[in-house]
């Protein structure tokens, strides 16, 4: 699990993430560069969904998990070796 304060998102969605991603079907790519709205970002290589706001003591923070597949047309998007490392990242 991941919560990150909303200081930490902004920063990610100025990241250019890999071509890949959002190439699959239309709908992901809509939903990726639907700039304000988006509820996908990518960070170091990888494609994060944000499944929540947490509210926090002096921000709001956002509960993030790595996306494996299209939610909209089911193509492996990242490996499980992929998000697993990701995971032991420090």
């Amino acid at each position: 699990m991941s919560f990150l304060p909303r200081s930490w998102l902004r920063k990610r969605r100025n990241r250019a993430g890999p071509a890949s991603f959002g190439t699959c079907c239309e709908d992901l790519r809509q939903a990726m560069h639907s700039k304000a709205n988006s509820m996908f970002q990518v960070d170091n290589g990888l494609l994060f969904l944000t499944i929540c706001t947490v509210p926090m003591q002096n921000q709001v923070g956002y509960f993030t998990q790595p996306v494996r597949f299209c939610p909209f047309c089911g193509t492996e998007l990242q490996s499980a070796k992929a998000i697993a490392a990701w995971w032991k990242t420090p």
